[in-house]
């Protein structure tokens, strides 16, 4: 039992990979939308050292205008990671539909006999489009995240090595507080798209 339930894991990892292969992801998009996080990533480790001035009543020119050259920077990389992020994820969306349509096209008829046609139309469409964002979005943000907290735990170890001591303790708290919100977000989802493809 043990062993078939292996291979059936395998066997829908293999799909997957295999899925991911013929979706042709927009890779061009994504690695600009990569890039532009990359830039959103350093633009917001200048924030604290941007507004320590301005926190502390500092009202200098050169203060002043370091805190504008930041919330332009910023609204600038945020725009731009929205409109390269969203052509990203609907051309991958639009290559997911394709795929699945055409691989539908060759199923056997008396599979359609025991599943319903509006959930797996819903599965073609919202489905689809969610998991294909979802997916742009992991690709596009893990990485320049994962720089994100490595800096910003650096740059909190030089104001105060008991801060980031602090920060780190806190981490467990954090991991089994994201569990349960994922698991519970799941749930929610599941539900939420089965009533959609009813």
């Amino acid at each position: 039992m043990d062993q078939k339930k292996k291979k059936m894991k395998g066997a829908n990892w293999h799909s997957f990979w295999q899925l991911l292969k013929n979706i042709h992801l927009p890779w061009f998009w994504i690695a600009l939308s990569f890039a532009c996080n990359m830039l959103y990533s350093e633009v917001m480790l200048r924030l604290p050292g941007t507004t320590a001035g301005l926190l502390g009543g500092n009202l200098d020119h050169k203060v002043l205008m370091d805190a504008v050259l930041f919330y332009v920077m910023f609204t600038i990389v945020l725009c731009a990671d929205t409109a390269l992020r969203s052509p990203a994820s609907h051309i991958a969306a639009r290559n997911a539909r394709r795929s699945i349509w055409k691989r539908m096209l060759h199923i056997r008829m008396d599979y359609y006999d025991e599943h319903d046609p509006a959930e797996l139309m819903s599965t073609i469409t919202n489905d689809t489009t969610t998991a294909m964002q979802l997916m742009v979005r992991y690709i596009v943000a893990f990485l320049p995240d994962l720089y994100y907290a490595v800096r910003a735990l650096k740059e909190i170890s030089g104001y105060n090595i008991w801060l980031m001591v602090s920060v780190f303790l806190l981490l467990p708290i954090k991991i089994a507080y994201m569990f349960f919100i994922g698991h519970w977000r799941y749930k929610t989802q599941e539900g939420v798209f089965r009533e959609i493809g009813g």
